[in-house]
């Protein structure tokens, strides 16, 4: 909650403008949901619906048979906060879930554990709040994880609550993939952290904050870098298209061959240098005769 209210505090210049939602509001209400839920299991509310408008959100809930109707107006800045400087929210008892009319309007700060104040502004016994302990975040067992299926896949995304974990992930994932010594970039808007990332070679990882996700990919081995190409049956007899000398291929050699013509009319050099030290490697006697 404490970063959905940080996001709330910098208005339009967070949100952006426009006749539609922007990508920062439409990620705001996904995490407003997921958040808000979570809030709401300290209570034991239950029937939770959330609406989303033009930058705005409402919806209901059911805590201690009472439904409640809730509201985050425009979320561009022009949102009420309170004497701490947080944002508030609207709350108000209602009949049913289509009564937007309800009772008198009353306000909670949006913040951790403000689902007890729910239950305070609204008349309800305080005793239904219960405070849910979060589960000890375990370093090694993620990193663990994680590194194992950038063995399998090479490719990891994830969810990743808050960007110090996240970056403590990617340095311990970095050095278990043997890099060393290196730094994180971050790039902000204002005070406000938007992207932790960090580029070596083989190894690229970033951490968006808003959607709260982190992707690591890793480079192919060459075997799983050749695996990837589509082979043919039947060996094939190649010809140098600039000597006329000809080769006879096998066929992981000729889909290796037609990726790297492949990658130099897509001028792909990086695919394409790596692409030519494998079959030099592999091929030499060929490679000196079909692409040196």
């Amino acid at each position: 909650m404490r970063n959905l209210a940080n996001q709330l505090l910098r208005g339009e210049y967070y949100f952006g403008t426009g006749t539609r939602n922007t990508e920062q509001f439409d990620n705001f209400f996904n995490s407003f949901k997921r958040s808000f839920k979570r809030e709401l299991n300290k209570i034991n509310a239950k029937n939770l619906e959330v609406s989303k408008g033009h930058f705005y959100l409402s919806g209901f809930f059911t805590v201690q048979e009472q439904v409640i109707y809730f509201s985050i107006s425009d979320v561009r800045g022009y949102l009420q906060t309170n004497w701490k400087g947080l944002p508030e929210m609207l709350i108000r008892k209602a009949k049913d879930y289509r009564d937007f009319s309800g009772g008198h309007n009353r306000y909670v700060a949006i913040e951790p554990n403000m689902s007890r104040e729910i239950l305070r502004v609204c008349n309800l016994d305080l005793n239904g709040f219960k405070k849910v302990e979060s589960k000890k975040f375990d370093l090694q067992k993620k990193v663990d994880k994680i590194v194992s299926e950038l063995k399998e896949n090479n490719y990891f995304e994830g969810s990743v609550d808050s960007t110090n974990k996240a970056q403590r992930l990617i340095w311990r994932i970095g050095e278990a993939l043997g890099h060393k010594g290196f730094c994180i970039t971050e790039t902000k808007m204002g005070r406000y952290k938007v992207r932790s990332f960090v580029k070596l070679e083989g190894f690229n990882a970033r951490y968006e904050t808003s959607a709260k996700r982190l992707y690591v990919e890793t480079d192919l081995t060459d075997e799983q870098f050749l695996n990837k190409l589509a082979t043919y049956k039947n060996s094939e007899i190649i010809t140098n298209p600039y000597s006329g000398e000809k080769a006879e291929l096998e066929p992981l050699a000729v889909a290796l061959y037609d990726f790297i013509k492949g990658c130099e009319i897509t001028n792909n050099y990086d695919n394409m240098r790596r692409a030519l030290r494998i079959f030099a490697e592999r091929w030499t006697r060929e490679y000196y005769i079909l692409l040196d």
